[in-house]
């Protein structure tokens, strides 16, 4: 009974963390380490699991043994840019020079050197490849959209508190200004899972050896739908803020 009390009080802790971290991010969905604080409250207690999966197969064994680094230390967008036309590392290249910034400054601050350290530092730095592979931009309908895409390739409390709370909050103002109960939002981020869980698990791949490569090409062979077309329906807001009756 007494380790059944103490887990409640652990949720009860761990939801409220998540839901002041989640006030947060409506409020400003630039600031993504309200994003990285539901992930620490949320998700901690499944890191083994996720873990179990991921490193037992031979693409995360050859990755923890090379442990490529995408960052701005090891990466130059300079020479990324001289790939051949249409291949997957000029348009990454092309992509963070058009939205000016540079490859692993904006991911957490992780710590240590172990593998599980890495991995971690690994997972935030390549989020910018799964935004050009999929198609989706680092607008906040973009990034909803990649952890949408994320959460149909591992399962994860915390994108799905995300998710789920900002699809919630777009049907209750959808209903409000007398539009109906269901949002754009529910066909943009169904087809963001669906394309994450039919795409071949990205996580222990090393996606640089990819960069001379066509991009349409290696979406075929990583079974990526990406999405084709940005999503900006008039009215729609961004993320959660509210919807006035005039838009």
């Amino acid at each position: 009974m007494r380790g059944i009390q103490k887990g409640m009080r652990n949720w009860i802790t761990s939801f409220r963390r998540a839901r002041t971290a989640m006030q947060g991010l409506r409020e400003d969905p630039d600031r993504t380490e309200f994003v990285n604080e539901i992930v620490e409250a949320l998700d901690m207690g499944r890191r083994r699991s996720f873990e179990a999966k991921i490193w037992g197969s031979a693409e995360a064994r050859r990755l923890l043994r090379e442990r490529p680094c995408f960052d701005a230390e090891h990466v130059d967008l300079a020479e990324l840019a001289q790939l051949p036309e249409g291949s997957f590392g000029r348009t990454v290249a092309g992509w963070m020079r058009s939205e000016d910034f540079q490859p692993g400054l904006e991911g957490p601050e992780v710590t240590g050197e172990d593998d599980r350290a890495y991995m971690a530092r690994r997972l935030a730095n390549v989020h910018d490849l799964w935004h050009v592979l999929s198609g989706y931009n680092r607008d906040p309908m973009g990034e909803l959209g990649v952890l949408a895409f994320s959460l149909g390739q591992f399962r994860s409390n915390a994108f799905a508190f995300i998710v789920g709370n900002i699809l919630w909050r777009s049907s209750v103002d959808h209903w409000r200004n007398r539009r109906g109960f269901v949002t754009p939002l529910f066909p943009y981020l169904y087809r963001a899972l669906r394309a994450g869980r039919r795409a071949k698990r990205l996580v222990p791949l090393i996606l640089e050896e990819r960069f001379p490569r066509p991009l349409d090409e290696v979406r075929r062979e990583l079974r990526i739908d990406p999405l084709r077309a940005s999503f900006a329906p008039e009215g729609m807001p961004p993320i959660a803020a509210p919807v006035s009756p005039a838009a």
